[in-house]
């Protein structure tokens, strides 16, 4: 990319066309794979406003996701405690992986995963890169066997007394 532009005064016009269509080629690659993912991606810009998201972020967090530079979008998510959690990693420009948090929906509660990182361009942070994963079947699952462990437990208890009293 950055030896055709160096190369671009130098162009034909149908160099410059075919290279703008490898560009676009490429950017309609990009979108495709980004809303191919079963995570969500947000990419912030040095303001914390939407870059770039997919289809899977607005999916994940149950709300619309628009890419606006305008506000922060910790504004534009209705759950305090996440947007509290993003505002903060981003406001003490740390970076904060795989922290839990539950969302309180109609259908019943979801758990997701989110992972605040910074985007590093040439040694400066330019941006935020937030990934969301979808994580309640994991975490149902979780508590179920931890619910059959305990009825397991609570078996074996109600055995070992059951033998104590019939012993005398």
């Amino acid at each position: 990319m950055s030896r055709a532009l160096r190369k671009l005064p130098r162009m034909s016009d149908s160099q410059l066309r075919s290279f703008i269509q490898l560009i676009a080629d490429d950017y309609v690659l990009f979108d495709a794979m980004m809303d191919s993912l079963t995570s969500g991606v947000i990419i912030l810009d040095s303001n914390h406003g939407i870059i770039k998201t997919n289809r899977a972020a607005s999916r994940i967090l149950g709300i619309p996701l628009s890419e606006s530079a305008e506000r922060p979008l910790w504004l534009s998510i209705s759950d305090t405690k996440l947007a509290d959690f993003i505002h903060t990693v981003i406001k003490n420009e740390e970076a904060k992986t795989a922290e839990e948090f539950v969302i309180v929906a109609d259908e019943g509660n979801r758990y997701i995963e989110l992972s605040v990182l910074p985007l590093v361009k040439e040694k400066k942070v330019r941006g935020t890169i937030i990934t969301i994963e979808d994580i309640t079947e994991r975490k149902r699952e979780e508590i179920d066997k931890r619910r059959l462990e305990n009825l397991a437990s609570l078996t074996n208890l109600a055995a070992a007394v059951a033998h104590e009293i019939k012993n005398p």
